[in-house]
């Protein structure tokens, strides 16, 4: 399946293991995906430093991206589609919020978890428990309870997170 995105990159997402990135000036969307996987492997289980070569702009260090990544036994070889790490963050990060927010909605995950009901009982018993308010706030705050909308709340804290999602910092 193909897309375009705001930005009028073109993304390709394929079924399969992950999701695969194309763009324009480099269309080989299985290697840029496992570009970005094997940089990110080489980093977290192999220690590889990826501040070990940059330039300096205006006081800001530009990351320079590695040319090619190798996967763990040295076989196969990625190369980068950018040359510079952020280049290469600016062409994924309008792509990444969509793809976990359809992720999270396919499994239920962005809709109201309990009812109002669920909450004002989860609430008292937190507020009940809670070791460091005394108890004339907890009888205050107990009275009050009922009256908040939990549903409304989840809807909206929801309703933020996917705009955090969607948020592209670099744009």
């Amino acid at each position: 399946m193909f897309g375009t995105i705001a930005t009028g990159q073109q993304i390709h997402i394929a079924p399969g293991p992950g999701v695969l990135f194309a763009f324009s000036h480099h269309p080989n969307a299985e290697s840029n995906y496992s570009y970005l996987r094997e940089l990110r492997n080489a980093v977290i289980h192999r220690g590889f430093d990826i501040s070990s070569s940059a330039h300096v702009k205006d006081g800001v260090p530009l990351m320079i991206a590695p040319q090619s990544i190798e996967n763990q036994n040295g076989k196969k070889s990625y190369p980068a589609f950018g040359f510079y790490l952020l280049e290469m963050i600016s062409l994924v990060e309008p792509i990444i919020g969509s793809l976990i927010e359809n992720h999270l909605n396919a499994k239920g995950l962005l809709q109201p978890l309990s009812t109002q009901n669920e909450m004002a009982e989860e609430t008292k018993a937190y507020l009940a428990n809670a070791v460091g308010v005394p108890d004339w706030v907890k009888n205050m705050a107990s009275s009050h309870i009922d009256a908040l909308d939990h549903e409304q709340m989840q809807l909206d804290q929801i309703k933020s997170f996917i705009a955090v999602l969607k948020e592209n910092v670099l744009s």
